[in-house]
């Protein structure tokens, strides 16, 4: 089959996604909200959207570091692929997979871009608890809630449990002899070996999350 024709089953694919999403909306509901938005509140929020997906893209493409062989618009192209892959059953995990499968597509490298999309989605998720921690300490009472959290311990226990299974994890990556995991050893090496490469990532990723919550108000 020839590039056009998979470039117009794409386009199809994608319209019918669309339309899919927009039939399961509840009646009347998608109408409403755009008849309240002004044309230039949603061009600006479009657009806003739109930049900070690339800033996003180009975190993860910053992730993989300077030996994987994929451009910044291959990288875009799987990051927007990966956003049409959020709104299937498996929701955010879905969308990581196929970002993940497009990139693996265009330059190789799997275990090296796996093992970059988990560490990509914890940055993402460090972010959104730092900024979530931010806006509890905003609001009357906030302080109080987070103390009682941690008197609790439930917290502190379930980031205790992540740590000691990240810890075990990596030391047994990096013992094993076995080829298929050489590239996942050797992935992880470098983030280990790199902080200030997961500490640029955070920045990054606290920044776009602070604009879609921006765009969004």
């Amino acid at each position: 089959m020839s590039p056009r024709w998979w470039r117009a089953i794409r386009a199809v694919s994608s319209i019918a996604i669309v339309w899919v999403v927009i039939a399961l909306l509840p009646s009347g509901s998608l109408q409403s909200a755009l008849a309240q938005a002004s044309p230039t509140t949603f061009a600006v929020a479009f657009v806003v959207h739109f930049l900070a997906h690339l800033v996003a893209a180009l975190k993860w493409r910053m992730l993989m570091g300077p030996d994987i062989e994929l451009s910044a618009p291959k990288a875009f192209k799987a990051q927007f692929s990966g956003l049409m892959g959020n709104i299937s059953p498996f929701g955010v995990i879905g969308g990581d997979i196929i970002r993940a499968s497009v990139a693996i597509n265009e330059c190789g490298r799997a275990s090296t871009i796996m093992l970059t999309s988990v560490v990509d989605r914890l940055v993402d998720s460090i972010a959104l608890l730092i900024l979530t921690l931010i806006g509890v300490l905003l609001i009357p009472g906030g302080a109080g809630a987070i103390a009682a959290l941690l008197q609790g311990k439930l917290a502190l226990l379930a980031f205790g449990l992540i740590l000691v299974a990240a810890a075990v994890s990596m030391v047994w990556l990096w013992r094993t002899t076995n080829p298929r995991l050489a590239g996942i050893r050797n992935a992880s090496r470098m983030f280990v070996e790199q902080p200030r490469l997961i500490a640029r990532a955070l920045v990054l990723s606290v920044l776009v999350q602070l604009t879609f919550v921006w765009a969004s108000s």
